[in-house]
């Protein structure tokens, strides 16, 4: 398994902002609510410093893992994410 969240403070937005970034959950380990307790824990973390509004960033086409997300009470937004790399 691998999760990881962070908070940051931006400064576009007052209160600080919880993002979970990275979380895997290996095949064999799936389907057992691992990933729903893992939300939940990484949330109490991100409570515990403050932040009351959490964001999620994955892949459209991953399905498993929005599915997740949703089953968790997490919404779908109509963000688009867009990205440049600086040389």
């Amino acid at each position: 398994m691998v999760e990881s969240a962070q908070s940051f403070q931006s400064f576009c937005y007052r209160e600080l902002i919880g993002e979970i970034t990275e979380m895997y959950i290996q095949e064999r380990a799936r389907r057992q609510g691992l990933a729903g307790l893992l939300i939940a824990f990484l949330e109490e973390q991100l409570i515990a410093r403050g932040v009351k509004t959490v964001k999620v960033l994955t892949g459209h086409d991953n399905h498993a893992a929005i599915g997740v997300y949703e089953k968790s009470g997490y919404k779908r937004e109509d963000e688009v994410f867009l990205e440049k790399e600086l040389e």
